[in-house]
């Protein structure tokens, strides 16, 4: 009998987790359909941190643009250098703009899944916090974006699961990626460690 409720137990587990998984799937597919469905649309916000990454393919692109200066100037060295190495491998900034955030959204997912299973062990649970998470981050414009900010989801999903397993080296490894994508959310990193080593 117990062989059997553990086995329905991880049925259910694998089942939530391929579902939650499928979640940013389709969200993704619908936003690569809008982003492929002409060569010309470009979101919003990547209008303003992507298209400058297109000097990293064409260096003379933008010449005496202010704009493009004071936005090459501020993004920060893992976002550049993350653009920059794609480029060379021959894929385009808008490209990988329009690609990215469904990655970002599966990477997330993935970390959010476990994360939530671990404070709380019910598969259904971490199921629901999959499906609004993801409903959240595809209706904003900080994933589709694919503005630094993007970075956040991802990355700040797997330093919850690492730290509440107590995980101190990959805790400190996604610490450092984020600082050199996104730093602010060092910050509340920093903030979750401390009031954690108070308790």
């Amino acid at each position: 009998m117990s062989q059997q409720l553990t086995r329905g137990k991880q049925q259910a587990y694998w089942l939530c987790f391929g579902i939650s998984l499928l979640i940013p799937f389709y969200f993704g597919l619908i936003s690569l359909y809008f982003a492929f469905h002409d060569d010309y649309i470009v979101q919003d916000d990547a209008r303003q941190h992507i298209v400058w990454l297109q000097r990293y393919v064409d260096p003379s692109l933008f010449p005496d643009d202010a704009i493009a200066d004071y936005f090459t100037s501020v993004a920060r060295i893992g976002y550049k250098s993350f653009y920059w190495l794609l480029a060379k491998l021959g894929i385009e900034p808008i490209i990988t703009a329009k690609i990215l955030p469904l990655l970002l959204a599966i990477i997330a997912t993935y970390y959010l899944f476990l994360f939530t299973y671990s404070i709380l062990p019910l598969p259904i649970s971490s199921f629901w916090s999959c499906l609004f998470f993801n409903q959240l981050i595809w209706l904003n414009d900080d994933l589709v974006s694919d503005t630094p900010r993007a970075f956040i989801y991802p990355l700040f999903a797997a330093f919850l699961y690492y730290f509440s397993k107590r995980s101190l080296i990959p805790s400190l490894i996604v610490m450092a990626i984020q600082g050199l994508f996104y730093p602010q959310i060092l910050l509340v990193q920093l903030a979750t460690i401390f009031i954690t080593l108070l308790n």
